[in-house]
């Protein structure tokens, strides 16, 4: 169980609030960085840049120092209302042991994120700090596709329950890996990172919730691990049903078996509802859910439903 026993959803932003961008992780192009600031802009909001967003240290937005000084700097600045990370990479899971936990309780603005921001976000859920797992800036010469900007603008700026996921035109239809219904908390994110904090302050609480997983790039024998590594430190058998994004590029290996076969081998063990292939990762369509926030599977209809706002 958290820290605190309920979770604190973050603020609401306003029609036409501040964004404020930053880069947590991976160095940021700033062609791509431009289109998806163009269609943010479009949408009414305004941006603040933080002023580290286009360092680059090797293989990181910049050292250590500069991105976590960028994310308390957007954090503290009143003119912003919501923190969007530019892209992910690797590098976020850097900052934890320094992340200013208690000042985001405090003001708690919502964090936009995926891949390897789901280090951030165990960290905020660490506290009962809510967040949204969805969308970030950087785009091709055409930008987001409207449904992921559409989606992000509700998230943030709808006090109303978002209700159930609507798949975007062109999306490929969800999918149910095993049966049944199941309501809880949703938590969870990348699966690579997700065992990548295992053993410590961070890890990820599975128990009594519904967990997300997605991933990218990981052989049908490498999600198998990770899902045993899960499985092994019990956060699998804890979970009330299962919420399985996009694999994207986690095809058959040379033994025919797909990363979602894995899968369902895993968490039939377990014979709770699981649906999948929701639009949620790595795939071209990425919808913004809200972590921290009541949600149930209804596997046979392979719908899932929010029952509270992303944000308060």
């Amino acid at each position: 169980m958290n820290a605190v026993g309920v979770w604190q959803r973050p603020r609401v932003v306003p029609e036409g609030g501040v964004l404020g961008i930053c880069a947590p992780s991976g160095p940021v192009n700033a062609e791509h960085l431009a289109y998806g600031l163009a269609a943010l802009g479009k949408l009414g909001f305004q941006l603040v840049l933080a002023p580290g967003l286009l360092e680059r240290r090797e293989f990181l937005a910049g050292d250590d120092a500069t991105r976590l000084g960028d994310l308390h700097r957007l954090l503290a600045d009143p003119r912003v209302h919501a923190v969007v990370c530019a892209r992910g990479g690797y590098g976020a899971m850097r900052l934890l042991p320094d992340l200013d936990l208690e000042a985001w309780r405090r003001n708690p603005k919502p964090l936009v994120g995926f891949s390897d921001i789901t280090a951030l976000h165990l960290a905020l859920g660490s506290v009962g700090v809510g967040s949204l797992h969805g969308m970030m800036v950087e785009a091709g010469p055409d930008g987001p596709p409207p449904g992921n900007l559409r989606s992000l603008q509700r998230a943030l700026c709808s006090r109303e329950p978002l209700g159930t996921l609507v798949l975007p035109s062109g999306a490929a239809p969800t999918t149910c890996l095993l049966p049944g219904r199941a309501a809880g908390v949703l938590v969870g994110g990348n699966l690579s990172l997700m065992c990548a904090t295992l053993g410590t302050p961070w890890e990820i609480q599975t128990r009594d919730r519904l967990l997300l997983l997605e991933e990218v790039g990981e052989s049908p024998y490498r999600l198998d691990r990770l899902l045993a590594q899960m499985w092994l430190a019990g956060k699998l058998q804890e979970a009330r049903g299962f919420v399985v994004g996009e694999l994207v590029n986690c095809g058959d290996g040379s033994d025919g078996q797909g990363g979602e076969a894995v899968l369902r081998e895993w968490l039939g063990r377990l014979s709770r509802p699981a649906i999948a292939r929701l639009p949620l990762g790595h795939g071209q369509h990425r919808l913004t859910v809200p972590l921290g926030a009541r949600a149930e599977i209804d596997a046979e209809r392979c719908t899932l439903t929010f029952l509270e706002s992303a944000v308060a």
